[in-house]
């Protein structure tokens, strides 16, 4: 519920500051906010990526379906990360089309797409 999500975000930053306080802002930013910045650009550039592509068109709100929208992403082959990514760039497609299937059963239901 939204009170537990406040009271979830309330306790977050009061450790977070208690730790800035105990510690200083150098130690928290350096083991805190810089990789917490750094996976978030990383999930932002990623997600930019499954999503857009010079061939994939933009519907008007009148156009979008579920089904359009699902099918506007893109599975991309990242080598080896996709292993450390749980396949989540290359079995995109799938992930948009069937969101409740878990992700292990990803790759297996790519290849029927």
């Amino acid at each position: 519920s939204v009170i537990l999500s406040d009271i979830g975000i309330a306790v977050t930053l009061a450790v977070i500051a208690g730790c800035t306080w105990l510690w200083g802002w150098k130690v928290v930013g350096l083991y805190y906010w810089l990789p917490y910045l750094n996976v978030n650009a990383w999930l932002v550039f990623y997600t930019y990526l499954q999503h857009t592509a010079p061939h994939v068109p933009h519907y008007t709100p009148t156009a979008h379906t579920f089904l359009r929208g699902a099918l506007c992403s893109i599975d991309r082959n990242y080598g080896p990360f996709n292993f450390f990514h749980h396949h989540i760039g290359d079995t995109h497609v799938c992930h948009h089309l069937f969101s409740m299937m878990p992700h292990y059963h990803a790759k297996e239901a790519t290849r029927y797409i």
